[in-house]
């Protein structure tokens, strides 16, 4: 009877981490990457799940990053990535005013920045700045963009404390 229960437990354990294996390999949860034409970006969600398998132990672990690199599923399709960058940037009008609102309440008390920096990191206007005290709701900040801008790209900063947040590209478009 020890036995029976044993072994039931084995196959229980050997068919679960089978099943979670399965769903951390990018060859198996994007089929579609094997036959498509890739982009140079590594899907890192798909390498940082075969490298977690090393945890569980050795033997899936090489074998997740075996075969997704054989087969080159952690790399993204061209599609996938040219969706990513469409998403990743925002258009803006030359005089356009950019806002954001932060919600909740501060946990602390903190300075709140927000910059509009051209490609090379400089300031392109006036900084919009905050004081946020513990316990209190922030006031949304604004920026607006100069009128004379050359087209390309810029980023919205928000920081906090000096220390960057978040990142917004924008592309600038002539009217």
């Amino acid at each position: 009877m020890k036995k029976i229960f044993k072994m039931r437990i084995f196959s229980l354990v050997v068919l679960t981490a089978f099943i979670i294996t399965t769903m951390g390999c990018g060859y198996i949860l994007y089929p579609e990457r094997r036959h498509a034409k890739l982009s140079n970006e590594i899907d890192a969600k798909v390498v940082l799940f075969d490298c977690l398998w090393l945890i569980a132990g050795v033997i899936p672990g090489v074998v997740a990053l075996v075969i997704d690199a054989a087969s080159d599923t952690w790399y993204y399709t061209e599609d996938e990535w040219n969706d990513i960058k469409s998403e990743s940037s925002i258009n803006i009008q030359p005089g356009q005013q950019l806002e954001v609102d932060i919600h909740g309440l501060a946990p602390t008390d903190a300075k709140v920045t927000l910059s509009l920096l051209d490609n090379e990191g400089r300031q392109v206007t006036s900084i919009a700045e905050a004081y946020s005290t513990s316990g209190k709701d922030l006031a949304p900040l604004k920026v607006k963009v100069p009128q004379q801008l050359d087209q390309g790209g810029l980023a919205l900063v928000l920081a906090v404390n000096d220390q960057q947040q978040c990142r917004w590209n924008l592309d600038v478009m002539q009217k």
